[in-house]
């Protein structure tokens, strides 16, 4: 599958210390609506919405090693997951997530 970026959301995450700042930083680069609560179930409400976004391929880049604990990452990931596959259901947007394993951008978005 072949994916033109010049219409996509890209958002990049960077340099998150801890669960905090990860939502925060979802929620700023998203433009998450005014009604967001600051936690895993509204950031998964909103990662399975995304309405408000025009662009239909939204992409999260994480440039760097998220530095949060390992019950937050799991959490995190299985949301990302969960959101995604039900992404794949509604076929409205499609939603990309890149990880870079040493910290480097691998692509350029």
């Amino acid at each position: 599958m072949s994916i033109n970026y010049t219409n996509s959301c890209i958002v990049h995450i960077s340099n998150i210390k801890d669960k905090n700042e990860l939502i925060k930083e979802l929620s700023e680069q998203l433009k998450f609506p005014d009604y967001f609560g600051y936690n895993w179930d509204a950031l998964y409400e909103c990662l399975t919405d995304l309405s408000w976004i025009q662009e239909r391929h939204i992409v999260i880049v994480h440039d760097f090693k998220l530095n949060i604990d390992i019950e937050s990452l799991n959490t995190y990931l299985y949301l990302l997951y969960d959101a995604n596959n039900k992404w794949k259901e509604k076929d409205e947007h499609t939603l990309e997530i890149l990880f870079h394993q040493d910290g480097t951008s691998k692509r350029d978005y």
